[in-house]
C-alpha cells in the first residue's frame, strides 16, 4: 500500500476506523480481532480510535485496550500508528457528553497512554469543541501534553476553519478528523486548506453517508460507475476520497475481515478522467 503523511509519520493510504468494532455489542471480540488482523495483513498501519469507543456496558477505553492486546501486542508497535481521542465521556444514563476542560483532557490522555501501554501517543485528537470552555484553553492542554512528551502529533476532530486557525496559533496541528463524504461536503474548503498546510484530513462517516437521505442525488452516479467497473460502492468511495485530495487518509469502519479487504482494495482503483468528471472530483488548489 502507498503511504501518506500525518505530520512526521508515514501511514498507509487507507486506515482503519475502530468505532464500528467497538461501540456496538456486535461484532463479538473474536470477530473484531480477526478484522483487525485482516487490516494488518492488508497493509493498514493507521488505527483510529477514542476513549469513548466502547460497547454497551463496558468501561472507558475498551477499544484502546483491544488495540493493545491485538495490534500492538503482536509485534506491531513499531509499525502501527494509533490515533486516539479525548474530550468525551459516557454518562450513567448512556449519553455522551463533551468535556474540554484542560484538566480533563490531561487526565484522559494519561489514561489513554496507560491503556495502550505506550510511552507516547503517536496521534492524539481533541474529540470535539466544548461550547462551555474557550477553545484556546482546550488546545493549550494539547500543547502541554505535547511538551511533556505524552503526545507526538496533535489532531483536531469536528472543527471549523476558524477553530483550526486558533489552534495553529498555539500548537502545531498534524491532522483534522471531520465528517466528509461524496454526499456530505460541508468541509470541502477545510479539506483544501489542510492540503495547503500539509495537514492530514481523516474523513469519518464516508461510507455510511452514501446510504443516507443526503446521498439520494449522489449515490446513483457512484453506483453506476461502481457497476461499470465491477467494484463495490465502498471501493469507489475510497478511490474518490484519495483522488479528492492528497491530504485525505480514509478511515473506513469495518466489522468483518471481508469488509477490510474490500475497502483497502479501493486504494488500487485508478479513476479515469471521465469517471472523475462524473463523480464531481474537484482537486485541491495548490
Amino acid at each position: 500500500m502507498r503511504e501518506r503523511r500525518l505530520g512526521g509519520l508515514s501511514v498507509g493510504e487507507v486506515g482503519f476506523g475502530c468505532a464500528t468494532i467497538s461501540v456496538r455489542a456486535e461484532p463479538n471480540e473474536a470477530t473484531a480481532v480477526r478484522t483487525l488482523q485482516a487490516a494488518i495483513d492488508a497493509g493498514v498501519t493507521l488505527f483510529d480510535t477514542a476513549d469513548v469507543y466502547n460497547p454497551p456496558g463496558q468501561g472507558a477505553g475498551h477499544s484502546e485496550s483491544l488495540l493493545r492486546r491485538t495490534v500492538l501486542a503482536r509485534g506491531g508497535e513499531d509499525r502501527a500508528v494509533v490515533a486516539t481521542k479525548g474530550g468525551k465521556y459516557w454518562t450513567t444514563d448512556g449519553e455522551v457528553h463533551i468535556d474540554g476542560r484542560p484538566e480533563y483532557l490531561v487526565q484522559a490522555c494519561e489514561n489513554s497512554v496507560r491503556r495502550l501501554g505506550l510511552d507516547c501517543l503517536p496521534v492524539y485528537f481533541f474529540h470535539e469543541p466544548d461550547p462551555h470552555v474557550p477553545y484556546a484553553e482546550s488546545i493549550g492542554a494539547l500543547a502541554e501534553l505535547r511538551d511533556r512528551g505524552l503526545v507526538r502529533e496533535v489532531g483536531l476532530s469536528n472543527v471549523t476553519l476558524d477553530q483550526l486557525g486558533t489552534a495553529l496559533e498555539i500548537v502545531p496541528v498534524s491532522a483534522v478528523e471531520n465528517r466528509f463524504s461524496p454526499c456530505e461536503r460541508e468541509h470541502d474548503s477545510l479539506v483544501d486548506h489542510c492540503a495547503r498546510l500539509s495537514i492530514a484530513f481523516l474523513p469519518w462517516g464516508s461510507l455510511n453517508g452514501m446510504r443516507s437521505p443526503s446521498g439520494a442525488q449522489v449515490a446513483p452516479r457512484f453506483q453506476r460507475v461502481a457497476t461499470n467497473r465491477g467494484v463495490s460502492l465502498e471501493q469507489l468511495v475510497i478511490a474518490w476520497l484519495l483522488a479528492r485530495s492528497p491530504a485525505i487518509v480514509p478511515i473506513p469502519g469495518c466489522s468483518r475481515p471481508e469488509s477490510v479487504r474490500d475497502s483497502v482494495a479501493g486504494a488500487d482503483l485508478e479513476l479515469t478522467s471521465e469517471e472523475r468528471a462524473e463523480l464531481d472530483i474537484t482537486d485541491s488548489p495548490p
